[in-house]
This record gives structure tokens, C-alpha cells and sequence, in this order.
């Protein structure tokens, strides 16, 4: 039973990590993938059965002029009775002189696939805003008539999709969160936004006394031909305090600390670092996610538990697992 469940596991990983390897950077590169999973997947929309509220920081390559940072906020639950889940979103980042701001909804519908088994399916809409700074940057010529115009800026209504299998100990997604429904405006020089396509799985190993370790992986390919992937592991005692490392190959590695505070609270912080011989090495990166669950608004709900086998009371089902 274990060595299925660590067999299975680890053949899904295979199959994300398949894709190939590469990276660049043009909107947020997150390491706490697992939990902002809403943003990237909207899928993954009410899958913490609660009113789920988290509030996230990143600072990249700390004390370097320019350097991406971002932010968001973001909340979403089920809705009681049904088989849906709504929820929303606000994104802020900055990556050197260009500033975005994307808000919008996130919906996903849950068809059960069998008594252990679900697929999720989920969209989102919203407005992506791209402004370039002038003013902030440091011109050679200060009459240039390129940079003397205004800070130009361009809205973008957007869209996008995405699916989840769930079981009760591992998942496996695919999403394209961000794409551009209408063009950009014609007399700015912004590019028209589009995001970058996401695949996901991970799950639950078996434990040993009162420790539970996790697995999961992250690949972004983005619009430019890129991908960026992350292989992240955490080990958990009593599920209240955890610790892991997180390997984005040829880019960084990442140490992750987690702290359950109570059933509703908990904290997580990142610390990365560059690997191999690039101007990015000296400089480090910071991201911390605070996370709040409020489990009284939602009732229990048949559409939502795993079943046992041969089970039909419905007082012996179990909830869907928070990876």
C-alpha cells in the first residue's frame, strides 16, 4: 500500500518533469507554489474547504536596483451544498523599470472521478495593467524624446484555465492561468501580456512516528520558450512545525521553514540563494506567506469527502487533503 502510494507519487513528478529545463524571468517566480496554487492553477479554487485568506511578500535578489518583487492577496471557499467554489485575487509585482497590477476571479467545478478520485476544473477572469516607469530610471541622455513622454501604460482583460485530478495522498495539474483577450493599446511600447503555462503534482508520503514528509513539482514554461522548474520537499512533525529545501536546477535553491501557529493560522518562510557563477549569486531572496483558514463558515459537505471502500455513510467520509 505505501509503496504504491511513494511508486505513484513519484512516477507523476517523472511525467511534469518531463517537459525540460530552462529558464527567464518576466511576471512572479514564486518557491511557496504550494500556496498560492489559486494563482497559478484556478483549479485549485476552494480546495482548503474553508474561507482560505493568504497574504504573500517576495523580495528577489535583495539590494540589487530594479530587482523583481511582488506581492498578493488572495481568498477563496466552496460554496455550501454545491460542487463549486469561487474566489479572487490581486497580484502586484515589479520587475525593473515595468509595474503590473492583475485582479480578478477564479471559479473550479469538483466531479467526482470515484470514491477516492476527483477532477477539478477551474477558470478565472479578470484585468491585467502594465505601466513602464520613466521617470524612476537613470537616462545617459536626459532629453532623450523616447523617455520624455509620460509613463506609458496599457489594460489587458484576461482569462484562463486550468485542471486537477485529486486522490487522497498525491494530485497532478496542468494550467495556462493568464491569456491576453484583448490587444494591447498601439501607441505604447509594452508588450502584450501573456502568461506562462503551469504544471503541477505533489502529495503526501507515508510518515513515520509523528513525522509526514511532502514532495512536490513545479514547472512554468513561459510565452518566450522557457521553463523553470521546482522540485521541493518538507518534512512535518505533528503537522504543526515543517522544514524543507526546494532545487530550481541552474538557477537557485531555496530553504523553507512552516509553522502551523493554530488550526486556523500558519506562517511559512523562504530564503534563496543563486547557484553557479552569475551576478545573481551574491544576492539573496526573501518570501514569507501568511495563511488564514475560517472553517465556520463552510458546512459539511457529501460532494466534497473521500469515501472509504464499500462506505455509504455519509458520517464516515473524509475531507479532501491540504497538501
Amino acid at each position: 500500500m505505501r509503496g504504491s502510494r511513494v511508486q505513484h507519487l513519484f512516477m507523476l513528478m517523472v511525467l511534469v518533469a518531463s517537459i525540460g529545463q530552462a529558464h527567464a524571468q518576466s511576471e512572479p517566480i514564486y518557491v511557496q507554489h504550494f500556496n498560492n496554487q489559486p494563482i497559478t492553477n484556478p483549479a485549485f479554487t476552494g480546495f482548503r474547504n474553508a474561507l482560505a485568506i493568504d497574504l504573500s511578500v517576495r523580495r528577489q535578489w535583495l539590494g540589487m536596483p530594479g530587482a523583481p518583487e511582488s506581492q498578493y492577496l488572495s481568498a477563496h471557499a466552496p460554496i455550501n451544498n454545491s460542487k463549486l467554489s469561487i474566489g479572487a485575487a490581486i497580484q502586484n509585482w515589479r520587475i525593473g523599470p515595468i509595474g503590473h497590477l492583475q485582479a480578478g476571479t477564479h471559479y473550479s467545478y469538483l466531479a467526482r472521478l470515484g470514491d477516492r478520485m476527483f477532477l477539478s476544473l477551474g477558470m478565472n477572469v479578470g484585468l491585467t495593467h502594465q505601466q513602464m516607469d520613466y521617470f524612476g530610471m537613470v537616462l545617459i541622455d536626459g532629453n532623450d524624446p523616447h523617455f520624455g513622454s509620460g509613463n506609458p501604460s496599457t489594460t489587458q482583460a484576461t482569462t484562463g484555465a486550468g485542471a486537477v485530478l485529486f486522490t487522497q495522498y498525491y494530485y497532478v495539474g496542468i494550467s495556462h492561468p493568464v491569456v491576453a483577450l484583448t490587444g494591447r493599446d498601439n501607441d505604447t511600447p509594452l508588450p502584450s501580456y501573456q502568461g506562462a503555462w503551469y504544471a503541477m503534482a505533489g502529495g503526501s508520503l507515508p510518515g513515520w512516528l509523528d513525522f509526514t514528509p511532502k514532495a512536490s513539482l513545479a514547472a512554468r514554461y513561459n510565452s518566450d520558450g522557457y521553463l523553470l522548474m521546482d522540485f521541493t520537499g518538507r518534512i512535518f512533525y505533528k503537522n504543526r512545525l515543517g522544514a524543507g529545501l526546494s532545487f530550481r536546477p541552474a538557477h537557485s535553491w531555496s530553504a523553507i521553514l512552516d509553522v502551523q501557529i493554530n488550526r486556523n493560522l500558519s506562517a511559512t518562510y523562504t530564503y534563496d540563494r543563486g547557484l553557479g557563477r552569475t551576478p545573481f549569486t551574491a544576492f539573496t531572496s526573501h518570501e514569507a506567506t501568511i495563511s488564514y483558514d475560517i472553517f465556520s463558515l463552510t458546512k459539511r459537505n457529501k460532494y466534497r469527502h473521500f469515501k472509504k471502500k464499500k462506505e455509504v455513510d455519509e458520517s464516515q467520509m473524509r475531507s479532501i487533503r491540504y497538501f
